[in-house]
């Protein structure tokens, strides 16, 4: 458990699969230190310009935010790392987001909200009447992404998600002005 910072905000408020408070983004950004280790594919990719995509080798892959979560599935076939294994599962011919499994749970709405009110029934949130927003989406389903791919992770053990992933639940569930927060590693 953290201690470190108290707010007044509940360590488990946003853990689940609502969208971070406004203050807890505003926290970050003010206290932002840049990470450009990827994880996932265990390779520091400082150099590496997030709007261009000369990385993609599956074609689905689109500008991002930071270096850090400017990768492509193609990428994570030939990493070593445990978290690129936890991929191994999900096969694919071209891109990850043609994987059946991939696509039923981006696509699929109606398990998506009962994902979200189940996430905040056991965080204890209380907000039942909360206004779903497809930031809200887009959020629930980088976390349930990640806990299909890679199983139970501590909020401090965030997992960058390939861009062309990123994308194909960006097109699903699309910001109106195509504003999006990105990777936040906080």
């Amino acid at each position: 458990m953290n201690n470190d910072i108290d707010d007044g905000e509940n360590q488990w408020d946003n853990v689940f699969a609502s969208y971070p408070s406004a203050q807890r983004l505003q926290r970050y950004h003010s206290t932002k230190k840049v990470v450009t280790f990827n994880k996932v594919l265990g390779v520091d990719l400082d150099g590496r310009d997030p709007k261009a995509t000369d990385y993609c080798g599956c074609g689905n892959c689109q500008p991002m935010n930071n270096s850090v979560e400017a990768f492509c599935c193609a990428e994570i076939l030939r990493a070593s790392t445990s978290a690129a294994e936890n991929y191994s599962k999900f096969s694919h011919d071209s891109c990850l987001c043609e994987n059946e499994t991939i696509k039923n749970v981006v696509e699929n709405l109606t398990e998506l909200k009962l994902f979200i009110d189940t996430c905040k029934w056991l965080g204890n949130q209380e907000d039942d009447e909360i206004d779903l927003l497809t930031k809200n989406y887009r959020f629930a389903l980088y976390k349930k992404l990640t806990l299909l791919i890679h199983g139970p992770k501590q909020a401090n053990e965030r997992l960058p998600l390939p861009s062309c992933l990123v994308s194909f639940v960006r097109s699903t569930y699309p910001d109106e002005d195509e504003e999006y927060v990105g990777f936040l590693d906080y």
